[in-house]
């Protein structure tokens, strides 16, 4: 999934599932997201799921990744 737009976007849960990442941290990672990679401008608020909020990474995130030698597969490749 390229999750890099409004309407390309992912709930936490999704993240969760993609990054195999522990379900019991949830509301942990859904407190980082909102306190620390929205205002640094790495992620931002997607289009409502439900009545889930999504995520999808931004340009500034994507370039901070790169920077770290971590590769983000988007649309445009």
């Amino acid at each position: 999934n390229t999750c890099t737009t409004t309407i390309s976007s992912m709930t936490i849960q999704d993240i969760t599932d993609a990054m195999e990442l522990n379900r019991k941290s949830y509301h942990t990672y859904s407190k980082r997201i909102k306190e620390k990679l929205i205002p640094l401008g790495y992620i931002d608020e997607g289009l409502m799921d439900s009545r889930s909020r999504t995520y999808y990474i931004t340009k500034k995130g994507i370039e901070f990744l790169d920077s770290k030698n971590i590769k983000v597969v988007t649309n445009n490749q």
